[in-house]
Formats: C-alpha cells, structure tokens, sequence
C-alpha cells in the first residue's frame, strides 16, 4: 500500500466517480468529491476508496445534513482477488446509492 500510487480498484473508483461529474481530490489518490447546492447552502460529499492492512478495499462516504452523514449506510467491499465484472458494477452500484441518497 503506497500512500502516492493507487491501487487498480482506487483508480477504478475515482475514473468511475469522475464519469458521473464528481472531482478528484488534488492530494488524495483514493477520494472524489462532488458539490450540492442545498436551502441551507452549499455542501460537499466526499467519497472514500480505502485499502485495508488485509488487502480489502472498502468504498465510504460522507455527507453532513440535517444534523447527519447521509452515507453512513452506503458502502462496499472488495476483497482481494475479486473479479472485475463484480468490481466495476459494485463501484456503480455504490455510486448511485450515494446520489439517490444525497438526493
């Protein structure tokens, strides 16, 4: 795990979160952001692609409203060797959750 470099499943995130209008964070390898603009003002949710020490990679997020994190419940999981049919489609699936969540 380098810090610098991501890993194939990170870049997958971040190309498939920046296809659907969300940023790359500019020091970050495995985040995304995106804007919302709400009655209360502007808001951010950023999205996570962490590896763990046991290889795993777990997508999260976070976005504060009304008093919580939205995505608290949104996630996923990879574990290693998962196939890339199952990758990309669980990176889309998550995605969307995220979206339909934030509203």
């Amino acid at each position: 795990m380098n810090p610098l470099t991501p890993t194939p499943i990170q870049a997958k995130f971040v190309a498939a979160l920046v296809a659907r209008g969300w940023y790359p964070d500019s020091v970050r390898i495995d985040v995304a952001f995106k804007d919302y603009d709400t009655a209360a003002g502007g808001r951010t949710a950023v999205v996570y692609c962490r590896q763990n020490s046991d290889g795993d990679h777990v997508l999260t997020g976070s976005y504060w409203s009304e008093g919580r994190d939205a995505l608290s419940t949104c996630w996923a999981l990879f574990r290693p060797g998962a196939d890339e049919a199952t990758i990309a489609s669980e990176i889309e699936r998550f995605a969307a959750e995220a979206e339909k969540t934030i509203g």
